[in-house]
C-alpha cells in the first residue's frame, strides 16, 4: 500500500510528504503509543499509528526506519514536529479516526489489494 492511498482511506491531514510519498511502499504497520513497544518491530517498509503526538515519536519512527506516522484521534503535530519530519524525510499525517478505526481501514485497504479489487 502507498501514501496516497493510505492517506485517502484515512481520510488524512498531510502535514509533511516523505522522500518517497508516492512510491514507497509500506509493508508492515505497527500501531501504539508506547514507544519502547515500537523499538522492538524489527521490519522495513512500516508504518506507525499512534496518538502520541510528540517529537519522541518522530525519534522513533527514525531509529526503526518508519516510511511514515499517522497520527489518530485528530491529533495536529506541532511546528517542532512538522519540521523534524521534513528533516528526517519522514511522511506525517493525521486522521481523525481512532486508533482501532485506522487498523481496520487500513486492513480493509490491504485484503482489498491483495483480491486485486
Amino acid at each position: 500500500m502507498r501514501f496516497p492511498d493510505i492517506s485517502s482511506c484515512l481520510e488524512c491531514e498531510e502535514y509533511h510528504r516523505g522522500e518517497a510519498y508516492e512510491s514507497a511502499v509500506v509493508e508492515y504497520v505497527t500501531a501504539g503509543d508506547l514507544m519502547s513497544e515500537v523499538l522492538v518491530f524489527d521490519k522495513e517498509n512500516l508504518l506507525l499509528i499512534t496518538a502520541l503526538n510528540s517529537e519522541q515519536t518522530l525519534r522513533t519512527a527514525h531509529v526503526v526506519d518508519a516510511l511514515g506516522v499517522v497520527l489518530v484521534n485528530g491529533k495536529r503535530p506541532s511546528d517542532a514536529m512538522i519540521k523534524l519530519a521534513s528533516e528526517m524525510g519522514i511522511s506525517l499525517l493525521s486522521t481523525k479516526k481512532t486508533l482501532f478505526d485506522t487498523c481496520v481501514a487500513l486492513h480493509y485497504l490491504i485484503s482489498k489489494a491483495e483480491c486485486g479489487a
